[in-house]
């Protein structure tokens, strides 16, 4: 708010900003000049990983907990699949630095007990998880695959309401 005087009237505006903050400009201050990665590589992996919490079975209008070697194992997944050049190893341990910058550096994952993490407010699961779903429908549009991104990804959700806010 210092920064802008003005906060957006619309809430993903409002949240992208946030999000901006937290990964971005914060980490500017904190870091002071060192650079772990671009809050654009952090904002796709907290996109994914909301994706797949959100799925998670869970009471409507609470955020999904998910162990730390869960959270690990399917950010080790998404690297291997979005990075084709990393092998097994190194995704370990990026996924491993990942996950022990983003909650101790941004504060948008955060542990609620031992090796148990969540959002640390629905609303930021339910954007990122927006977020990737977007992506989704764009890389969808993109392979004149319409038909498809509808059966695989958006029909399943309509009539679940923890898909309500995110769609």
């Amino acid at each position: 708010h210092r920064v802008e005087a003005k906060l957006p009237n619309q809430r993903i505006k409002l949240y992208d900003k946030c999000t901006e903050s937290l990964l971005d400009k914060w980490e500017m201050v904190k870091e002071r000049g060192e650079h772990f990665m671009s809050g654009e590589d952090k904002r796709r992996r907290l996109e994914w990983i909301a994706y797949w919490m959100q799925n998670m079975p869970g009471i409507t209008g609470r955020e999904r907990t998910v162990k730390r070697e869960s959270l690990h194992q399917k950010l080790v997944e998404f690297l291997m699949e979005k990075s084709k050049a990393v092998d097994l190893d190194e995704a370990k341990v990026e996924a491993r630095l990942f996950l022990d910058h983003i909650q101790q550096r941004a504060g948008v994952l955060v542990e609620r007990g031992r090796n148990i993490y969540s959002f640390v407010h629905l609303s930021f699961q339910e954007y990122f998880a927006a977020c990737e779903l977007h992506s989704r429908l764009l890389a969808a549009a993109m392979t004149l695959d319409m038909n498809g991104f509808w059966e695989r990804e958006l029909k399943p959700l309509l009539h679940d309401p923890r898909w309500q806010e995110v769609i």
